[in-house]
């Protein structure tokens, strides 16, 4: 592939940002697959945490146990949002009724969720971001070859 400025420049701002979301869905990854265990939970209060302007959303505080040991945590449903606080308070009672489990790692039960969601659309983006990042490569060296005949 001939050297050309632009073009490396191009192909290392899209390395960067592969690397950026490849990091980003390998850590939700991880922490899909460490949480490996469930169990029965209690939840001892809701509340709703602001997020961002217009954006609410319900965190839980829950205690479970693993082998006679008390664990606590809480976690922040993020299925849905909210645009203000009294639209969130009104969904409460909805969450109150239904039954959730806890996942934790089983190693670390101190590390736990209430959800348990395979990152799809980061790993998608990863997958996709690393074949465009190939074929401009493998196009750079593409188009240096058709110009050196």
């Amino acid at each position: 592939m001939k050297p050309n400025s632009t073009w490396l420049g191009l192909i290392a701002l899209m390395a960067l940002i592969t690397l950026w979301f490849s990091w980003g869905a390998a850590e939700k990854l991880i922490d899909y697959i460490q949480f490996n265990k469930t169990a029965g939970v209690v939840i001892n209060s809701w509340s709703v945490e602001k997020i961002a302007e217009e954006r609410y959303a319900l965190k839980a505080e829950y205690s479970f146990n693993v082998n006679e040991k008390k664990y606590q945590g809480e976690t922040i449903i993020d299925t849905t949002f909210y645009r203000n606080p009294w639209a969130a308070e009104e969904a409460i009672p909805m969450q109150t009724s239904k039954a959730w489990k806890v996942w934790y790692a089983e190693n670390h039960p101190e590390t736990s969720a209430l959800q348990h969601k395979f990152p799809l659309k980061e790993t998608l983006y990863a997958a996709v971001l690393w074949v465009l990042l190939l074929y401009f490569i493998w196009l750079g060296y593409y188009v240096a070859r058709k110009q050196t005949r």
